[in-house]
């Protein structure tokens, strides 16, 4: 269901985030969550008409960040603008290795952040391509999703998101007894299909 100017029903949101994320993650071989996903709807912090992302609040420690976005056409794509949502992972530095890996993430063997940042972008792109996937099976238009675009800790220039929205919703999953991953989402109103 669509609310005019509200983005989409949070509850259908969250729950195709959530199945998508932890259908993503149930292919790792023998790796079992510690905690069951928690979810938190958070106020969404602008600066200059952009959405702030910080990967150190999330675990205290260091992080690997990428972001998605989702457009409604190719061409809003091209010109960044009216973006309908945006889709951000944070990977926590620690045991990101042992994720990719066992996310089948090719990954070389001395870890260098770039290797590392770009296996997040991988893994963010799963996800938003499940998550688009998803919606258009519910009904909703087809969006157009961006290449993944990877950073370390934080996102310094923020993220573009639907300025209609004021609620980011979060999804925490924890695996080695600690918090490993954050997903972020948030969506601003999606037509249906004609």
């Amino acid at each position: 269901m669509v609310h005019g100017g509200q983005g989409m029903d949070p509850q259908v949101l969250i729950n195709t985030l959530k199945n998508i994320v932890e259908e993503t993650l149930g292919s790792m071989a023998g790796i079992m969550p510690t905690e069951p996903t928690r979810s938190e709807d958070l106020d969404i912090i602008e600066y200059n008409g952009r959405m702030r992302c910080d990967g150190i609040e999330k675990f205290k420690s260091p992080s690997y960040v990428s972001v998605v976005n989702f457009y409604l056409s190719t061409q809003d794509l091209e010109n960044h603008k009216k973006a309908k949502g945006a889709l951000v992972v944070y990977v926590e530095f620690e045991n990101a290795g042992k994720l990719y890996k066992n996310l089948g993430i090719p990954i070389p063997e001395d870890e260098d952040d770039g290797s590392m940042m770009n296996a997040c972008g991988e893994f963010c792109q799963k996800l938003g391509a499940g998550f688009k996937g998803e919606i258009t099976k519910q009904g909703y238009m087809d969006l157009v999703m961006s290449v993944p675009h990877n950073y370390k800790n934080s996102i310094l220039e923020g993220v573009e998101f639907s300025p209609d929205q004021i609620i980011k919703h979060e999804l925490s999953l924890f695996y080695w007894k600690r918090k490993a991953i954050v997903v972020e989402i948030t969506m601003g109103s999606i037509p249906n299909r004609k």
